[in-house]
């Protein structure tokens, strides 16, 4: 009798099962329409404009300006690796405030790969002397993360230091120098008194955004408001609905009229916020009954949805014969989302990335009388 080897049946493992199977299509995003070394250089080239713009920003500043279109999750983890790469080639430096912010600032080596890949165009300096001795720039990194998040919606914006150079332009003397973008009468206090005479006050937003409908105003509120403060917001108020009349002569504009339509205020805590809808409801309450005419200038404000508020005002009829009254811009409040910075994946117990572009949050949260704000879209393409 032949002896005949005994075999076991062939079992297929699941990882042969596996093997088996059809492999799995990746999508190859953006490098579907640019060479991936060439998406390389040009996300370094726009974090280095980024950088040399804005002097200090943080990972999530970058994920805005290169990423927005993408997840936040997603946005993130790209700007670290681009933030990586620009630090390990020696163009950034890390910083650690003693508020326990992680800012990135220009190195010398950083300015020159600007300069030369910009064909000496564009004019960089380092920032990393004046980053070394930074304290709390909460109040400046997230008036730069306003700017941000208005151009990732297609929205020009500036930044204070931007607005105000720009109204300076070829001014040579100081005492000469434009203080402010606009000019109000205000109180030193909320409450009226008899001493307390209204005095001529210059105000800078902390972000100006050009809509086609007019300016948007931005303040952010990273400590809390005094009293003074808190009567000059209220001077702002009354301004919504007038043109700026600096713009028409030293600021370029970008084709965007001067009238001034929205006011932003973001806060960094909600008790914050808590103030300002205090102070808000009390102007709610005084103007509910108040008698709008041309020569009085009074406005009126009216909760349309919550934490926004329209701002009337008495306007004449195109044939000058009858005073109506008109909406003239609305006021809207709402935290800044410090949350995302802190955003720790999936875990459910840790803060979650609400507030990213896919939501109605950035750059602040329109009103449903208004159009919806566009997708961003990648700037690589």
């Amino acid at each position: 009798m032949r002896h005949v080897p005994f075999r076991r049946p062939a079992v297929s493992s699941p990882q042969q099962s596996r093997q088996k199977s059809p492999p799995r299509q990746v999508e190859r995003g953006l490098t579907k329409y640019v060479h991936a070394s060439i998406l390389r250089q040009k996300i370094e080239f726009r974090a280095l404009m980024c950088l040399n713009r804005f002097r200090y920003v943080r990972a999530i500043d970058i994920a805005i300006d290169c990423f927005a279109e993408r997840p936040y999750a997603a946005a993130r983890h790209a700007a670290r690796l681009a933030i990586r790469g620009l630090v390990k080639g020696g163009y950034a430096l890390k910083y650690r405030t003693k508020r326990h912010h992680t800012i990135y600032a220009l190195t010398a080596a950083g300015a020159r790969r600007l300069v030369e890949a910009s064909s000496s165009s564009i004019d960089a300096r380092s920032s990393i002397r004046s980053a070394a001795n930074l304290t709390n720039p909460e109040h400046l990194l997230w008036a730069n993360f306003t700017v941000l998040a208005c151009e990732a919606r297609g929205v020009h914006a500036l930044t204070e230091s931007e607005v105000m150079r720009e109204l300076n332009v070829g001014t040579k003397k100081i005492p000469q120098a434009v203080q402010g973008l606009l000019t109000v009468k205000a109180r030193r206090k909320v409450v009226n008194a008899d001493d307390d005479e209204p005095t001529k006050v210059h105000l800078r937003p902390d972000a100006l955004a050009f809509e086609d409908d007019g300016l948007v105003w931005f303040e952010i509120d990273a400590t809390k408001r005094s009293e003074t403060r808190r009567a000059r917001l209220l001077a702002l108020i009354r301004a919504l609905g007038t043109q700026i009349p600096l713009l028409r002569t030293s600021a370029r504009s970008r084709g965007s009229n001067h009238t001034l339509v929205r006011i932003v205020v973001l806060t960094l805590e909600p008790a914050m916020l808590e103030r300002l809808r205090s102070l808000i409801r009390q102007e709610v309450n005084k103007s509910a009954r108040r008698i709008l005419t041309v020569d009085s200038g009074h406005t009126r404000l009216t909760g349309v949805e919550p934490d926004t508020y329209a701002v009337w005002r008495a306007v004449y009829k195109e044939d000058g014969t009858e005073q109506v009254d008109v909406c003239v811009g609305h006021i809207v409040l709402q935290l800044a989302p410090t949350w995302l910075p802190n955003y720790q994946g999936n875990d459910p117990f840790k803060s979650k990335p609400r507030g990213w572009f896919e939501e109605n949050y950035l750059p602040y949260r329109r009103a449903a009388s208004l159009p919806t704000w566009p997708a961003p879209i990648t700037p690589f393409i």
